[in-house]
């Protein structure tokens, strides 16, 4: 098979390592980024055709302690899953991990259901590269995918629903006019008033510390 994931043990856990690290914390720590992909050969190919800062959670969703181990190299991460449906659930749920661990995140979203390996054996290194520079911050990504995949986005249930997912995001920056920013291209994209959207930062960020910010 393409993957054989074998279990963790008392000796080896594989949600505390990084396929890769090894060969790659250099050119992570000289770039000040790193690639995170989601398999071995995700992980490989890439780093055939010359992307030298790629990384592989193993074939496991990614960890809190494996987010501590990116952290030690890089607070910028380019996430690189698979565009298939489970791949982009995936890369939701990483988000909010990353972000959560006080690392900006940025997602590619390849074209025609493919992942990184697929992809650069069909369109080559330069059009893998292409689609780094092109990929979305962490946000924009998740705000882009639940309009889409909403059957009422625009709604008032939709809009109500879309921004408490956002929100749980939102709330990760403590920056506030980066904050500040999203809360208005949000609300700007679902045609709602600024100020609600800021409400609902505002009570997710008071449930994670206990007051008001």
């Amino acid at each position: 098979p393409k993957y054989l994931n074998s279990p963790e043990t008392v000796l080896y856990k594989k949600s505390f390592h990084l396929f890769a690290l090894d060969l790659s914390q250099q050119e992570i720590r000289r770039r000040d980024c790193v690639i995170l992909v989601e398999g071995y050969f995700d992980c490989i190919v890439p780093f055939q055709a010359g992307f030298r800062n790629i990384v592989a959670s193993l074939g496991t969703s990614l960890t809190g302690n494996q987010v501590k181990l990116l952290r030690r190299y890089t607070r910028q991460v380019i996430l690189s899953y698979d565009s298939d449906e489970a791949g982009l659930r995936a890369a939701q749920r990483c988000i909010e991990l990353l972000m959560e661990g006080g690392i900006r995140v940025n997602v590619v979203r390849l074209p025609e259901q493919s992942d990184p390996d697929t992809f650069i054996n069909r369109h080559g290194a330069e059009a893998y590269r292409e689609e780094l520079v092109r990929s979305l911050p962490g946000i924009d990504f998740v705000l882009d995918l639940c309009i889409s995949q909403h059957r009422d986005a625009f709604g008032p249930r939709g809009k109500q629903e879309i921004v408490d997912q956002i929100s749980a995001l939102l709330k990760r920056i403590e920056n506030r006019i980066e904050r500040s920013e999203y809360v208005s291209k949000v609300a700007s994209r679902l045609q709602v008033a600024p100020d609600l959207v800021l409400q609902q930062v505002r009570r997710f960020r008071s449930r994670k510390k206990g007051g008001p910010d």
